[in-house]
């Protein structure tokens, strides 16, 4: 049983990501957000479990689908917001936008729209940790997709981690897709990507993320093992973006996804059952609504101050530039 005060926690940040890319989603056809953006829509529920989880000392990194991974890590909704609209208040002074975050306050060491790119960063970013305080247990988490496995930093940065033991977390949020393109015609079938990473002499496992109470247990007892082990793990988990692959629209009239797909997911990522997992851990409804409420004012707010903000002066863009 997942006591109340974890599950309000996965709670408030699975709210916190789910309405801000939902509001996103909604504003961005406005045209005032001038960047790409690839939402976390249908991939809210497993970085809300591991950012109920991750210390404040852990170290975070993702690629260019990563609001949930920024927001998780406890990243500023404002922040956020002011950098897709391309403001000095966003978190890379609005020069980043959507795919480009970054707050140091919170160890979230930034994201980058090359495939795979800040995987071995991450790999650094852990030997720093080792190098720095080595009786320090924390852990630096990567995110990435599936197409990142077909990248050679890829295998390069697992070997290292490995080889140095480096307190590395990896995540795969394997969607099964590059864009349109299925996993089955870019990788061989008969190999699974975690059994790859446990060739490499990593601790690895498949999540299943359909039931919520033993996800969150296992994922648990992983990150224990992890910090008292200081050795690298992986983990793959099975996921779905309800939207296309960069922007909000729905794309599933191309046909690319099957219908047996589609709905195994949508059953997943329902909302009502999602909110009976909470419930069953001692949420009620009418909590489950006022932290709603509460969580929607906030993106509402950050949108309107986000709109409103400055963007950068033409006189300083070439500051912080260093190549």
């Amino acid at each position: 049983m997942i006591k109340k005060s974890k599950a309000l926690e996965i709670a408030e940040i699975y709210l916190t990501i789910h309405l801000t890319e939902k509001k996103i989603a909604l504003e961005y056809p406005n045209g005032e957000m001038r960047c790409p953006v690839h939402l976390s829509l249908g991939q809210e529920l497993f970085p809300a479990i591991l950012g109920s989880l991750m210390r404040t000392e852990d170290l975070a990194l993702s690629s260019h689908r990563s609001h949930a991974h920024y927001l998780a890590k406890r990243g500023c909704i404002n922040s956020l917001i002011a950098e897709i609209y391309g403001k000095s208040s966003g978190c890379c002074r609005g020069r980043g936008g959507s795919m480009h975050l970054l707050d140091l306050d919170k160890n979230f060491l930034g994201s980058t729209a090359i495939v795979a790119n800040s995987i071995p960063v991450a790999v650094g970013s852990a030997a720093s940790l080792m190098i720095n305080n080595p009786k320090s247990k924390a852990l630096c988490f990567i995110f990435f997709g599936d197409g990142a496995v077909e990248e050679g930093v890829f295998s390069e940065s697992l070997n290292i981690a490995s080889l140095q033991n480096l307190p590395t977390v990896f995540v795969c949020e394997n969607n099964a897709f590059s864009v349109y393109t299925h996993l089955s015609e870019r990788q061989p079938t008969n190999r699974k990507i975690y059994n790859l990473a446990a060739g490499f002499g990593l601790r690895s496992e498949l999540i299943d993320i359909s039931n919520i109470e033993k996800c969150i247990q296992r994922v648990s007892e992983l990150l224990d093992w992890a910090r008292g082990s200081k050795r690298p793990l992986f983990i793959e988990v099975p996921s779905w973006r309800k939207v296309e692959h960069c922007g909000p629209q729905d794309d599933d009239h191309l046909g690319y996804r099957s219908k047996a797909e589609i709905d195994y997911w949508n059953n997943v990522n329902d909302v009502d059952k999602i909110m009976n997992f909470f419930h069953s851990s001692g949420i009620s409804l009418e909590e489950f609504k006022e932290l709603t409420k509460e969580i929607e004012k906030k993106v509402q707010v950050a949108f309107i101050e986000g709109v409103k903000d400055i963007a950068e002066r033409s006189d300083t863009m070439e500051e912080n530039i260093y190549a």
